[in-house]
């Protein structure tokens, strides 16, 4: 691991959970690769103001960039198409791959997302079911094989 680290991002109101983004940025095959999770806001403004600041920080990180998380919103949302600066939606790259993530009991929404850079090919995408994925958390997780091209 090259290097790595961890940031609350600023909540307010009413819905106060934290929220915040975790990133490492690691070689894997002589290829440099930032890899991220995040998880946004409920509230819109907040969403867009955390979408910006992860996009700020990143954009500073040499390579390819591989982001995943609760994004809290649809694809055709403005903190989608705000992080889409760092990649594209990874589950439009396969056909049948942009399944609904929440609610985990019932998916109806895809309000999930992994994005990733031109140098990142994705290879699988899905979104596993059953009885302990759905207990383990109110989303359902996306399950990704990539590969990650040099240069």
């Amino acid at each position: 691991m090259l290097h790595r680290e961890a940031a609350r991002l600023p909540v307010r109101g009413p819905f106060t959970r934290t929220r915040g983004v975790a990133l490492a940025l690691v070689e894997v095959g002589g290829a440099r690769l930032t890899v991220l999770s995040v998880h946004l806001p409920l509230r819109p403004e907040e969403r867009a103001d955390h979408a910006r600041r992860v996009v700020g920080r990143v954009t500073a990180l040499p390579g390819a960039v591989v982001l995943a998380g609760d994004l809290n919103e649809p694809p055709d949302g403005p903190s989608w198409a705000r992080l889409q600066a760092l990649g594209r939606d990874a589950a439009l790259d396969l056909p049948g791959a942009a399944t609904p993530t929440y609610p985990s009991r019932s998916p109806h929404r895809r309000i999930d997302a992994l994005l990733v850079s031109p140098q990142v090919r994705v290879l699988s995408l899905r979104s596993p079911g059953g009885p302990l994925v759905r207990s383990a958390s109110d989303h359902q997780p996306l399950v990704a094989e990539l590969e990650v091209t040099p240069g």
